[in-house]
């Protein structure tokens, strides 16, 4: 930095603004002006916007500041032009404020300490620039764009700041790499050491305790479709599974603080009520006039590694359940404890009773619940934030639906994606249309990413307590019976956790896909080779996993099982059967040689 550099900075220290912001925009109009009203209120002196190719009515919004001497304009049509301009306002403005910021229309910089960004800065004149760490916001389950400024509408952020921007004093800028990334006279690469600066002048507070800057990502469920719609038609389908993940994730926690410093109303338009989703909240029935309440059940047995991750995702929804239900069901491990910590500082009912598995555990949850409908969660799954707040929607509508459903992500045990969005249309259709249909494959209604009607799981008896696996398939097919509807989104909202090797043996699920497969061989005598297709491919599969394995003892049991589904169809049907399952095991005799000479 040259001498004078140094003395036209301390000239600026009386004469000039502070702090003006740098940003380039297109078609954003209809949020500028909330935007320049609210920096204004936090101290920032001047705009240099450049307009990036606009249609819109910006040129109206921007007017009177232009006129103020609020706002310097400039059209600039290069792309991507970011960069450019922000270099462009380097070389002419660097002589016309102290500080620089340089964000976007979406970005609200503030400080959690006072309304006054500017005094803030000052504190590290002697820094060339700080590195503003930011945190994305995201729709806080608006489905379209509420009618109130952007601090009151979106309140929920992810859990740790991803990104950030740059307050630079603009005569160190060297250069300009990319959005993030500066480099300076005499420090080199991006804000130096920002992190002991601010530790150094404020004490041990983190930097987002300081300034911060709030980025507002996604402004309603439209909006992200828009996004989505913007990309390239080739990656479209990888690029929404992208947004949506990030959509999720940045609704991780409520945070206000940004209102909480400034205050509502700064931009002087008027604050409505906000229309999440429909023109009722979530919840709220447009049809009957009352509220459709929610109850979150939760079934643990010795779940303590997972349970405290589950009921966190409970705690973070957009829309909170009435009731958090957890029955306890005969845990020998520190779960109940975990559970009982977090009843002291929330409204959590915990219900205990001796061992029976998930199905009375869920039944004895759905008993004590008051609420109109029931959002069952496993102790090893995890909910999106938006989870209730898009399954209950569909019940708002229509009083003959019984069940909600969605699509899930899956993670393993250390809770690692392995696979977005588990439903495949080639599986299994979705929503659920015929009875055929529901016993051609399992009907892949998980119980966490359902809402179910508490009438419909009356009407129907609760869950079988006779199974431990297939007792999801069979509630929700005896409520497709009874004649409810059902309502499909294919959008995952939550985290279903396969753990290792639970393809493999579990007595209780053999014994329950048994007493499964003879109840609906009772309930459905004119869909019997439907049915026997259907199990006969499951213990088919389950046999070449046993002689893969070398249990000889589960190969006769799940051989023994395969022919006896076999025993219902037709006899042509039934010679091909016997070819498949010997192809079978000699797959599974090859496979376990090949294993064990790879191992020899």
């Amino acid at each position: 930095m040259t001498l004078l550099a140094r003395v036209r900075d301390l000239a600026l220290r009386r004469h000039s603004p502070q702090l003006a912001i740098c940003a380039i925009f297109k078609n954003e109009a209809k949020n500028l002006g909330e935007w320049i009203a609210f920096h204004r209120s936090v101290g920032v002196g001047h705009f240099y916007l450049y307009d990036n190719g606009s249609t819109d009515n910006f040129r109206e919004v921007l007017a009177e500041h232009i006129r103020a001497g609020l706002v310097t304009y400039f059209k600039w049509l290069e792309y991507p032009g970011q960069v450019s301009a922000y270099q462009d306002c380097t070389r002419r403005f660097s002589g016309q404020a102290r500080w620089v910021a340089f964000i976007d229309i979406d970005e609200f910089l503030f400080s959690p300490q006072q309304r006054d960004v500017a005094a803030v800065l000052e504190r590290f004149r002697d820094c060339p620039a700080l590195f503003i760490h930011s945190y994305h916001f995201g729709s806080s389950g608006h489905r379209e764009r509420p009618k109130m400024q952007t601090i009151e509408a979106y309140t929920r952020r992810e859990a740790i700041p991803s990104c950030g921007k740059t307050v630079a004093n603009p005569r160190w800028i060297r250069r300009i790499s990319n959005p993030h990334l500066f480099r300076y006279w005499g420090w080199g690469h991006q804000t130096p050491n920002t992190e002991r600066r601010i530790a150094d002048a404020e004490g041990e507070c983190r930097p987002v305790d300081v300034l911060r800057i709030n980025h507002y990502w996604s402004r309603s469920l439209a909006d992200l479709e828009e996004k989505i719609a913007r990309t390239d038609p080739l990656a479209r389908e990888v690029s929404a599974d992208h947004y949506r993940s990030r959509e999720q994730s940045y609704n991780a926690i409520e945070d206000r603080t940004i209102i909480e410093l400034v205050g509502p109303s700064q931009t002087g338009k008027p604050v409505e009520r906000s229309k999440l989703d429909t023109s009722s909240p979530p919840g709220e029935s447009q049809s009957s006039g009352h509220r459709l309440s929610v109850a979150a059940v939760v079934p643990l047995y010795n779940g303590g590694r997972y349970i405290e991750a589950a009921l966190r995702s409970i705690l973070a929804q957009t829309v909170l359940p009435d009731e958090i239900i957890v029955v306890n069901d005969g845990s020998t491990d520190d779960g109940p404890a975990i559970v009982a910590k977090f009843a002291e500082t929330h409204p959590i009912t915990i219900l205990a009773k001796p061992n029976g598995g998930q199905s009375s555990a869920r039944n004895m949850g759905v008993a004590h619940a008051r609420s109109d409908l029931i959002a069952f969660l496993d102790q090893d799954d995890i909910w999106y934030p938006l989870h209730i707040a898009e399954l209950s929607r569909p019940f708002e509508h229509d009083e003959s639906i019984g069940v909600v459903y969605s699509s899930l992500d899956e993670i393993d045990g250390a809770g690692d994606l392995r696979r977005r969005a588990v439903h495949s249309p080639t599986r299994s259709q979705h929503p659920k249309s015929n009875i055929e249909e529901c016993l051609r494959s399992d009907m892949l209604i998980l119980p966490t990413a359902a809402i179910v009607r508490q009438s419909a799981i009356e009407a129907v008896g609760g869950f079988d307590e006779r199974l431990s696996g297939y007792e999801d398939d069979d509630l929700f097919l005896r409520i497709f019976q009874a004649g409810y509807g059902n309502s499909y989104l294919a959008t995952p909202l939550g985290q279903w956790r396969k753990h290792a090797g639970s393809s493999l043996h579990s007595p209780r699920m053999d014994r329950s896909r048994r007493i499964y497969a003879e109840k609906l061989h009772e309930m459905f005598p004119e869909h019997r080779l439907v049915i026997g297709e259907r199990f006969f491919r499951a213990a088919r599969r389950q046999l070449y996993l046993a002689l893969r394995s070398g249990n000889r003892d589960l190969a006769r049991q799940y051989l023994a099982e395969s022919t006896s589904y076999l025993g219902r169809l037709p006899f042509c049907r039934r010679l091909v059967g016997y070819g498949e399952l010997y192809m079978r095991v000699a797959r599974g005799y090859l496979a376990r040689k090949s294993a064990g000479e790879r191992h020899g």
